[in-house]
């Protein structure tokens, strides 16, 4: 039996300095705005490395697991995609949390690594497609 491909990471960046967007989430929600933001982007990178269902199940796996309520993760979400650390369109259209900070992180570590050919959701993607340019490296496009 074929080995099951991993799409997301071991490990993922974590940036020492934040911007502006950032501390304004951090200082409206101390280390509530935090916890959602971290635990957020550590599910990002470990199930589909560029991207998150942010369906109702998972909004409240992410509420349990942040130990906070519901409608804390939700405003958080909702100000993160207010000043663009999150994509709005994504969300709104799609029900996923994603940025193009996240997957240029995600997509720089695939390309530094051995895999050969990666699938990509195309509706998902935020990039410019000549990241790819890496020789003996393929691109899947599949559709949501």
């Amino acid at each position: 039996m074929a080995k099951k491909t991993k799409l997301g990471l071991n490990y993922f960046y974590h940036p020492c300095h934040y911007n502006d967007d950032y501390k304004y989430i951090f200082s409206k929600y101390k280390s509530d705005g935090y916890k959602i933001f971290f635990e957020i982007s550590r599910t990002i990178h470990k199930h589909f490395g560029y991207y998150m269902d942010a369906g109702e199940k998972n909004l409240y796996i992410l509420s349990s697991e942040s130990e906070l309520n519901i409608d804390t993760v939700r405003n958080v979400i909702a100000d993160c995609i207010s000043v663009n650390i999150f994509d709005g369109s994504l969300y709104n259209n799609y029900h996923i949390i994603s940025s193009v900070e996240y997957q240029e992180t995600y997509f720089e570590v695939i390309l530094k690594g051995r895999k050969k050919e990666i699938k990509i959701v195309k509706e998902y993607f935020l990039l410019d497609k000549d990241i790819f340019k890496k020789p003996n490296f393929g691109v899947k496009w599949v559709n949501v």
